[in-house]
């Protein structure tokens, strides 16, 4: 703890904030002060990314969306050791949605399990073994659950489609091209699952395919929010064959996204 209030006084940041949260979830210790920490870094890097507009889009704005996803999964993991199931998964699901990070698809499946749904459970840890980074402890708790080492590989190529499945849309083909282009999307938090875009940007590709930017603002992201009015950017390539009724998106993941260009 001393290390801890050293570390938030020479740098008193929304990631230091975060960080210093997440250990004391993990050590299920001094819950009331690691949330404090949490919803600090939470409102702060919301806020930067409030007023942000495509044209004004700078790389820190780019890194604060996969900033924000960690600051969520962290709230939301506090809840859950303060046994409040339901802002966990409001705010755990939102991260995992947002970065696809193997500790967040874990936590939704310890989640799923404190609820007593196994077969919720049994995804979450099958993609979390699918996505970067998987940790040893994800696939002892899926042979815990499932019972034997045949069995979590059956589960684990099972939801393995889902990954790449949960950041691909299909887009009208209003242009009727052929080629590939990268757009910027600017996705802002309303009720519901899924959220329309805001803001769409041309970044680099085949010039006809500019005319995409309207289908992919009508567009249905699938991106829960915890909060309203709250901005993350997404960017994603569009690859489009002129006999072909629809584009498909693929949204790149944030920690990705390293530039503006």
């Amino acid at each position: 703890m001393l290390a801890f209030d050293a570390a938030v006084k020479i740098s008193p940041t929304a990631g230091v904030w975060n960080d210093v949260a997440y250990q004391l979830a993990l050590g299920h210790s001094h819950l009331n002060l690691a949330r404090n920490y949490a919803e600090s870094a939470v409102s702060t890097t919301e806020a930067s990314l409030r007023t942000l507009t495509l044209d004004q889009i700078t790389a820190k704005n780019v890194g604060g969306t996969s900033a924000l996803g960690n600051s969520w999964d962290t709230l939301g993991w506090i809840a859950f050791q303060e046994n409040d199931v339901e802002k966990a998964h409001k705010y755990v699901l939102a991260a995992w949605e947002l970065n696809q990070n193997a500790e967040e698809a874990d936590h939704l499946a310890q989640i799923c399990k404190k609820t007593g749904d196994q077969e919720g459970a049994a995804r979450y840890y099958g993609l979390a073994a699918n996505v970067r980074r998987p940790s040893d402890e994800t696939k002892r708790s899926l042979v815990e659950l499932v019972g034997n080492e045949k069995r979590v590989q059956q589960v684990i190529e099972k939801y393995k489609p889902e990954i790449l499945a949960e950041r691909t849309l299909k887009i009208a083909n209003t242009a009727k091209a052929s080629g590939t282009a990268d757009f910027f999307i600017l996705l802002q938090g309303r009720s519901g699952a899924d959220s329309p875009a805001q803001e769409v940007k041309f970044i680099t590709g085949d010039e006809k395919l500019k005319l995409e930017a309207d289908p992919l603002r009508s567009a249905k992201f699938h991106q829960t929010f915890p909060d309203e009015n709250v901005k993350v950017v997404r960017r994603g390539t569009l690859t489009c064959s002129s006999s072909d009724v629809d584009c498909t998106l693929i949204l790149d993941l944030p920690e990705d996204m390293r530039s503006a260009d």
